[in-house]
């Protein structure tokens, strides 16, 4: 699938557009969730101390996943390859996030 174009084309592979729209996705749908937890969670009696927890366990882990990730990437002696997409894949913090598909 990997397209190569010579020197000075200014053509740009669909697979560059294919990644930003699902990419957009991906961050509109994140971003929806994220502004409507709150008042979801007030809504089955969740409290301001309950809200805090929950956020706060959200972002410590978004953390740790990138120290981690950038951890392995960093102990990886070449860069790019199957191994940085699969830490990238696994240690995302969008992988803890997101639910599992049903």
């Amino acid at each position: 699938m990997e397209e190569n174009f010579p020197a000075g084309s200014s053509s740009t592979p669909r697979n560059v557009y294919v990644f930003g729209l699902t990419s957009f996705l991906n961050d509109t749908a994140t971003e929806m969730a994220y502004w409507v937890l709150p008042a979801f969670l007030t809504s089955l009696g969740a409290g301001p101390a309950q809200l805090g927890i929950i956020e706060g366990i959200a972002e410590s882990v978004a953390s740790f996943a990138k120290l981690f990730s950038g951890y392995l990437t960093d102990k990886v002696s070449h860069r790019g390859g199957k191994f940085s997409e699969f830490v990238s894949l696994i240690a995302s913090p969008k992988a803890f996030a997101e639910p599992p598909a049903t």
